[in-house]
């Protein structure tokens, strides 16, 4: 894969290209194209969660790094979490080789930036893994994946590396769950594309970018714009 120079913004999860220019990055676009959409969720309610699931990946990511951490940081309501991501690195034994390490590539020549979880080898197969925080399970998770995978290897299909999404739960359990679909690369690359594309942009590429996108969520049953 071509390394391409970049600034990230850590705080504001902002990613800007050599030349200083914003970029999108791989939630955003997703979030853009309405793969996400949290906007019936109250507001306080979303702040908490937001809260929660930044410090849990904090406190993951540090102890994957250092292997130890002072759990008086954590708030009551972090810690089973925290405990559910020890358990899945007792059980499953990934070997850790990269965390939230912050990436600028190209997705079918489109710059995007993105911040994988952990890249672990389990068994013989390298892993994308993502963490979530979330009581339900997302199918735009696939499609996260799908994206960081892309910005690994360099290629614009899936396959190369294994994709999983780790499902904590505030039970102090976690659910491993693995994606090996072939079509969540169009869907992802379509996000992607719609995301980054002008008002010059090729209005036939972008219908049929719209459509592979549309018939994705109608498969996934997310309402289609």
């Amino acid at each position: 894969m071509e390394d391409l120079a970049f600034s990230f913004e850590e705080d504001r999860h902002i990613y800007r290209n050599a030349a200083g220019i914003e970029r999108p990055s791989v939630t955003g676009s997703l979030t853009a194209q309405g793969i996400f959409n949290f906007s019936m969720v109250p507001a306080d309610v979303l702040e908490n969660a937001r809260r929660r699931g930044r410090n849990v990946h904090k406190w993951c990511a540090e102890y994957d790094i250092h292997g130890f951490i002072d759990d008086t940081w954590m708030a009551d309501d972090e810690i089973p979490y925290f405990e559910a991501w020890l358990k899945f690195r007792r059980e499953v034994k990934p070997r850790i080789i990269a965390v939230e390490q912050p990436m600028l590539g190209l997705i079918c020549g489109v710059e995007v930036g993105g911040t994988p979880d952990v890249e672990a080898w389990i068994g013989p197969v390298r892993y994308i893994i993502d963490r979530k925080c979330c009581a339900s399970r997302h199918p735009g998770w696939a499609l996260q994946t799908a994206d960081y995978e892309f910005l690994k290897t360099g290629r614009p299909r899936c396959g190369h590396l294994g994709r999983m999404s780790v499902q904590l739960f505030p039970t102090g359990r976690y659910a491993a769950i693995c994606y090996e679909d072939p079509r969540d690369a169009d869907a992802a690359i379509a996000a992607v594309t719609l995301t980054a594309w002008d008002d010059q942009a090729n209005e036939a590429n972008a219908d049929h970018a719209r459509a592979t996108l549309d018939a994705w969520k109608k498969n996934h049953g997310i309402k289609a714009a």
